[in-house]
């Protein structure tokens, strides 16, 4: 694990000579997110996984916005030697994805939106984010973790699996008031970025929750036609947090788009 520019943490998993895929995080989460994953399956790609600024061991960034931590990840993939990439985000991080897209279409292969969307916020949203910077900018940032980690599951789920979500909610509680701030304040002033996916000529991979209750489902599944090349998988049973709640049916859906793209390509 590296830090660069002493303000992008990250880790590099694989060959740089193989496919390289870029793995972002959601808000409160960390490059931690993806070892369940990434345990296997993965050897023939060159993986990059950061921290966005604020979240792991990244420091927080004075002005945070999505094509701020875009930018950023644009920088680390120059210095990493990287011309083409796979970008793989879930919830905030498929905000960053796309804005990755924005900025670099012609080096992105494949686009996956895991959990999250190109809308913009809902004026109801962004409302509901600034009230959360005031209740942290006041309280600090333990309290306001502590009820939104097992909020992000369904409640099943927290009650059969309450070690991994203590776990979860004590990685976030690390995180500084500026980091998490900065993380709502960047959602709440994104604009949207569905045109990204109207535009791109490059395979999109939409995963859906069946239990997600923090995106609007019907919203989810539509963004399957903004892209001309786009695999929509709904996975049963599951909310927000597909990666924790259900890595062995995700990772068999990224390795299958993996393949799909390359023999798109190849025709």
């Amino acid at each position: 694990m590296q830090l660069f520019n002493d303000q992008l943490h990250y880790q590099t998993i694989g060959s740089r000579n193989n496919p390289c895929l870029v793995f972002i995080h959601g808000f409160c989460e960390d490059l931690r997110m993806w070892e369940g994953l990434l345990e296997k399956g993965f050897t023939d790609y060159y993986c990059v996984l950061v921290d966005l600024p604020g979240f792991g061991k990244s420091p927080s960034s004075e002005q945070a916005s999505i094509k701020g931590y875009a930018e950023q990840l644009v920088e680390l993939l120059d210095h990493l030697k990287v011309s083409q990439f796979y970008a793989f985000g879930h919830s905030m991080g498929g905000y960053v994805s796309l804005a990755l897209g924005e900025l670099r279409p012609g080096r992105l292969r494949g686009l996956a939106l895991i959990n999250s969307h190109g809308l913009e916020d809902s004026p109801e949203s962004k409302a509901g984010r600034q009230k959360s910077i005031d209740f942290i900018n006041q309280f600090g940032s333990s309290l306001y973790v502590k009820q939104l980690i097992p909020a992000l599951f369904p409640d099943r789920f927290s009650r059969s699996n309450g070690f991994l979500v203590d776990e979860l909610t004590l990685h976030a509680c690390q995180y500084s008031n500026e980091g998490i701030t900065g993380g709502l304040s960047a959602m709440k002033s994104r604009p949207a970025r569905t045109d990204v996916l109207t535009k791109t000529h490059t395979p999109v991979l939409v995963v859906v929750g069946e239990l997600d209750e923090l995106i609007d489902f019907d919203k989810l599944v539509d963004q399957g036609s903004y892209s001309s090349i786009c695999q929509l998988e709904i996975i049963p049973g599951v909310g927000h947090m597909s990666p924790f709640e259900s890595p062995e049916r995700l990772r068999s859906i990224i390795l299958e788009f993996l393949s799909f793209v390359k023999s798109t390509l190849s025709n």
